[in-house]
């Protein structure tokens, strides 16, 4: 795998990005056991987040049908944890806190996206 700034390698030896205080690595992807008739295969995707104060992992970001890039699954765990704020049903209390004081998540985001919010696949080659 090769990875492209602003993508490092994070404290568990996988692609990570840095947000504010904090990093976010993918801990693992997989296709989802089960593929829907209608919709086909989703891939599911665990994250870590590791800040200073804690660690947290999240196993529940899934694709939309046919799966996605690895560019992808961080831009849509980013985007929940920008949503932490307004829903927050979304991650433990100690993650929405965290999130809510980051300034950094949506210019994470933005550094991973062209101007047009789509994904630059090509900043993690597999």
């Amino acid at each position: 795998m090769i990875l492209h700034e602003p993508f490092i390698i994070g404290p568990n030896l996988r692609p990570a990005l840095k947000v504010g205080n904090g990093t976010l690595s993918l801990a693992s992807m997989s296709w989802v056991e089960e593929p829907s008739p209608v919709l086909g295969k989703r891939m599911a995707f665990g994250f870590y987040l590791d800040t200073p104060d804690f660690e947290y992992f999240d196993a529940r970001v899934q694709s939309g049908c046919g799966g996605c890039g690895l560019v992808e699954a961080f831009k849509t765990f980013l985007c929940f944890l920008e949503a932490a704020g307004e829903n927050t049903d979304l991650f433990p209390l100690h993650v929405v806190e965290w999130a809510a004081a980051q300034t950094y998540l949506g210019e994470a985001r933005s550094g991973i996206c062209d101007e047009d919010g789509n994904v630059l696949h090509h900043l993690i080659k597999e």
